[in-house]
């Protein structure tokens, strides 16, 4: 199932809410992320816990993850930098179902990608999508979350048919940016 929001950051934040998390729970992030991740958990109050990435493909490592880990964890979020995979795909994912962790997958780089022959954002519980301006696919703004949990399903309804349309003062400001942005790329080539 897929659910189509405002950006990938709304998405995020309507999947914190999704998952139930409460004040003070926490999740285990890549320490290198873009703030809008951070800003989605903690406008909820959930602790964001960093967690070290390998530097092949700049990746969570399993090491650092089984560091950090408490008990107040209930989330770890695998995210494909660049579209790059963890070395450690497999073992996090392991862990994760170990410690009966959520799982959420941040494809906001990698839409489309694949791990031994399975998309990227059906590894986990549930997954966010960006398509953002610089994005694979550009909507200017937009995102989306996917899910085949048949329980978020249910909530991440509830909390889609509520979420707010744009105005559309917002949608207007936002399609003059691509008449802008076009005018810009022809006078450059000219």
């Amino acid at each position: 199932q897929a659910f189509a929001f405002m950006g990938g950051r709304s998405s995020l934040y309507a999947v914190v809410q999704s998952l139930e998390l409460q004040p003070e729970d926490e999740v285990i992030i890549p320490a290198f992320t873009c703030q809008a991740v951070v800003n989605a958990y903690r406008f909820h109050g959930v602790i964001p816990c960093y967690a070290d990435i390998e530097l092949q493909t700049y990746g969570l490592d399993i090491d650092s993850v089984r560091k950090i880990y408490t008990p107040k964890c209930k989330a770890i979020m695998l995210q494909y930098t660049f579209g790059l995979i963890s070395r450690d795909i497999e073992e996090l994912i392991q862990f994760a179902r170990d410690k009966g962790l959520y799982i959420i997958e941040d494809c906001a780089h990698s839409l489309g990608a694949s791990y031994k022959g399975q998309k990227l954002g059906t590894l986990g519980d549930v997954a966010v999508f960006s398509s953002e301006r610089s994005k694979i696919i550009n909507t200017i703004h937009g995102g989306m979350v996917t899910t085949n949990n048949q329980n978020l399903i249910e909530r991440m309804q509830q909390i889609y048919e509520h979420a707010p349309l744009p105005s559309e003062e917002k949608i207007e400001r936002l399609l003059n940016t691509v008449i802008q942005n076009y005018a810009q790329s022809i006078h450059m080539r000219a």
